[in-house]
């Protein structure tokens, strides 16, 4: 599903908002999503799921490619734990 039909389909279950509105309610949430995960480095949705930042370590890695040894910095990453609502409904409805 593409982000149109996605903004489609929820104003079409909703019965009364329009599609742009849903577009920006879609990235309103999406905003405080992101200042949250910037600010405190995890958000907790209930019955969705936790966001939240994991400073991965530097490591080094044999590329197969140039047939030699490369290291990969630090970073930050995004991960995601789907809450048991949701990984039960996943299991059991697909």
């Amino acid at each position: 599903m593409n982000l149109n039909k996605f903004f489609k389909e929820i104003s079409e279950e909703s019965n009364y908002l329009n599609n742009v509105t849903v577009q920006e309610v879609y990235y309103a949430i999406l905003k405080v999503i992101l200042r949250e995960l910037k600010k405190s480095g995890k958000i907790v949705l209930t019955d969705f799921g936790t966001f939240r930042i994991h400073d991965s370590k530097s490591r080094s890695i044999y590329d197969i490619n140039t047939k030699s040894n490369r290291i990969i910095s630090d970073k930050k990453i995004v991960k995601f734990r789907p809450a048991e609502k949701l990984r039960l409904y996943v299991r059991d409805k697909m």
